[in-house]
């Protein structure tokens, strides 16, 4: 809270009376408790703005007719379109003890320079080492859906690169079959940024290590995206299958609304990482295929902006098996949709003052 004192509200009083004398005719140096220069403090506050600088060269500085110097580069922000947070994304999973943990890593929204992590596996009730569990070192990276996979980099071979613009790759973990007889074993996996746009990498990813002798479980990550763009899921399974699987997918309304907010129908599939999408089959466009010995692919699924000022909402994919070898199919992905339609004031340049003239 500011105190003013007489003198401060006198001196502010004065400043004013003299200003508007200015603007109607009185020469600076005839009004009363004024003075014959005018580059001191009474009456420097003019209502045009003249010698409101007092630097010698600049008094006509911030005049009415003349325009502010720009000190620094503007920079404007549609006030409908909201600079989201890019979020990294990381995927529960399942494996059978001796197979890799797949991990889906996704960015909410692309970088324009390559954005590099480093990636920690933490144990759980699984352990890490040699001969134990799995191995907290040495991953392997797929950006192009797993068919290919190249060592992750780093002196421990954990750190991972999203090229510019990228915004998906898979990493796998190393797990041991210790031939001990034990239930289900989970270990973590956390990433923290070394390069690139800032992105907030609070998620983490679980690894269920299952039984060697186990059937292959289905991992349906979680993903967010702006309304209006596609969101994007990631479907893993714990192990190949001898035999084509096919899947139904079905998406369920949280707080978002199928229809409204988002597609219940007409998916699109991906198992090349998100270089290619086609239509998923079925009569609504609703089934994806694991192909003999695929293990990994991509599911999106359409938004709508619906121009509404709201919060984030969700949505559910879920799958119930269709054809092949046995599959668990229990888990679920949650959508969350980040709204377009929010209010803000234009990004001013460090340093802005607003002011009157």
């Amino acid at each position: 809270m500011v105190t003013l004192v007489r003198s401060d509200l006198e001196f502010i009083f004065d400043q004013m009376n003299i200003a508007f004398a200015n603007r109607f005719g009185t020469p600076f140096g005839t009004g009363a408790n004024d003075v014959t220069n005018i580059m001191l403090p009474w009456g420097v506050r003019t209502v045009s703005g003249v010698f409101n600088n007092l630097i010698p060269g600049q008094e006509n500085f911030g005049a009415a007719d003349r325009a502010f110097k720009l000190l620094t580069t503007q920079t404007w922000q549609d006030p409908l379109v909201p600079a989201l947070p890019v979020v990294l994304e990381i995927s529960d999973t399942f494996t059978a003890e001796g197979s890799p943990a797949t991990f889906s890593l996704m960015l909410s929204g692309p970088n324009s320079t390559p954005t590099v992590f480093n990636l920690t596996a933490a144990s759980g009730t699984a352990t890490a080492g040699a001969g134990a569990d799995f191995s907290a070192i040495n991953f392997q990276v797929s950006t192009d859906g797993g068919t290919t996979w190249v060592a992750a980099g780093g002196v421990n071979g954990t750190q991972v690169t999203f090229a510019a613009g990228q915004t998906s790759l898979l990493v796998r973990v190393a797990t041991n079959n210790d031939t001990v007889v034990e239930s289900d074993e989970t270990f973590s996996l956390s990433a923290s940024q070394m390069l690139g746009g800032a992105v907030f990498t609070g998620d983490t990813g679980i690894a269920t290590i299952t039984p060697a002798a186990g059937v292959p479980v289905l991992t349906i990550s979680d993903t967010r995206t702006a309304e209006g763009q596609f969101a994007v899921f990631s479907l893993l399974l714990s192990g190949p299958s001898a035999t084509a699987t096919v899947l139904n997918l079905t998406a369920v309304s949280g707080t978002a609304g199928a229809g409204a907010d988002f597609n219940a129908t007409n998916f699109e599939v991906s198992t090349d990482g998100g270089a290619n999408w086609v239509a998923a089959g079925g009569v609504n466009g609703t089934q994806v295929t694991f192909a003999i010995g695929k293990t990994s692919l991509l599911v999106r699924v359409a938004t709508n902006n619906d121009a509404v000022v709201e919060g984030n909402e969700t949505f559910s994919l879920s799958a119930s098996q269709v054809l092949g070898d046995p599959v668990v199919t229990t888990d679920t992905g949650i959508g969350t949709i980040t709204p377009t339609q929010v209010h803000l004031l234009p990004t001013m340049p460090p340093g802005t003052v607003w002011g009157d003239t």
